[in-house]
């Protein structure tokens, strides 16, 4: 079962922003509290999606630094001791869904980094809001408009339907090794999907093989796990990591525009 705790915030000015909480498992605040913004700390924000953000060795207190402001923004003293409420108040196995209802000049922040107020930011990893598994993150209002009617499956995935699992290896002078761990990942999902083996073909396959000819067949999940980055404004999916001067380095790259056709 999902809860919901509803944030709505607007910015009232260039300098204040407006929240309440819609509803919550512990309650609501109808009345928006004022809360102060830097417009230079709002735009730094946003900059953390951009190439080349930064550069340093402490990139996690750097991301902890303004997660934490991010807090201040959304997550005010009364707003985070309801929040606090709420997970207080789950029954075992029961989530959190933290839905976020904010305007053009806020929704685009990277909420994902919300920091908890009451953590040391010492403790770097352990604050993020989103390290607690009960908690996950949308933006905009829930939609209740009825959607398209489903399509009629083709032919060809009639019966088990197929996931193409892809896995990014790493090489170097000892030959292939797992870095990333996919192997392991892979082996944990298809142990979780024993229990619907018959309904599903789980394949996998190593990023630095022909992925183009396996995504030419029909295939109802495509699970990527290794890294991503971007590389002149344009995402892309690392194939393999080789060894070259005594450095690692990407050598294969499927871009997003590549894995969309």
């Amino acid at each position: 079962m999902v809860a919901e705790f509803q944030i709505r915030a607007w910015q009232g000015d260039a300098r204040h922003v407006q929240v309440l909480v819609h509803s919550s498992p512990a309650g609501d605040i109808r009345k928006p509290l004022t809360v102060a913004c830097n417009p230079q700390q709002l735009e730094a924000a946003r900059a953390v999606f951009r190439p080349g953000w930064y550069v340093g060795s402490d990139i996690e207190g750097e991301l902890a630094r303004m997660g934490r402001g991010l807090a201040e923004l959304l997550l005010p003293r009364p707003v985070y001791a309801l929040l606090l409420s709420s997970l207080q108040s789950l029954a075992p196995g029961e989530m959190l869904r933290l839905r976020l209802c904010l305007d053009a000049a806020l929704v685009d922040l990277p909420w994902e980094f919300l920091y908890r107020p009451d953590v040391e930011e010492a403790a770097a990893m352990t604050g993020f809001l989103l390290f607690d598994h009960r908690i996950s993150l949308v933006r905009e209002a829930p939609a209740f408009e009825r959607g398209p009617a489903p399509a009629q499956a083709p032919a060809e995935l009639a019966g088990r339907q197929r996931i193409l699992y892809a896995g990014a290896r790493w090489f170097d002078e000892g030959g292939v090794r797992d870095q990333w761990g996919v192997q392991t990942e892979y082996q944990k999902l298809a142990e979780s999907l024993a229990r619907v083996s018959d309904f599903l073909e789980f394949e996998f396959l190593p990023m630095e093989e022909d992925i183009e000819g396996a995504l030419s067949k029909p295939a109802v999940i495509f699970h990527y796990s290794g890294h991503t980055d971007v590389d002149k404004n344009a995402g892309y999916l690392v194939r393999d990591v080789r060894l070259a001067q005594g450095q690692t380095q990407a050598v294969g790259k499927l871009y997003s525009f590549e894995l969309a056709n």
